[in-house]
């Protein structure tokens, strides 16, 4: 039986025809973001857990990335100025999920399910 991290990858996995879509159109039609479903309360229940789930979400997109940057493999992932890049563009990336409380930004309004909201910067970079 697949573990839940599996079913996570295999998942965003099957969402990358439609990202790389995303990314090269976003611009273009003023598309505002692009989000993903972690499902379940295994993903939100504490920042940790949040943690593992987005790092593995970034992590299997970044493995695919069509230009080959491969952003969450460099050396200074969790340092000040580094940024998620895929396919020739940079992404603001938010979260919303259950360990965030009601007066939290982030808050996801008692879903049992976390949100990752991947927000375009300034648009593919190779223009």
């Amino acid at each position: 039986m697949k573990s839940l991290l599996q079913n996570q990858e295999e998942n965003v996995r099957r969402s990358l025809p439609m990202f790389v879509k995303f990314c090269a159109v976003q611009s273009l039609l003023g598309l505002d973001g692009f989000l993903f479903e972690l499902p379940g309360e295994e993903f939100g229940a504490s920042p940790e857990d949040l943690g593992n789930g987005v790092r593995r979400l970034l992590k299997v997109l970044s493995d695919a990335d069509p230009a080959g940057v491969h952003c969450m493999d460099k050396s200074y992932v969790s340092k000040r100025g580094w940024c998620f890049e895929f396919d020739g563009c940079t992404f603001f990336v938010t979260t919303f999920a259950p360990c965030y409380p009601d007066t939290h930004s982030r808050f996801n309004f008692n879903s049992e399910n976390s949100f990752v909201l991947l927000q375009p910067e300034v648009g593919n970079l190779s223009m």
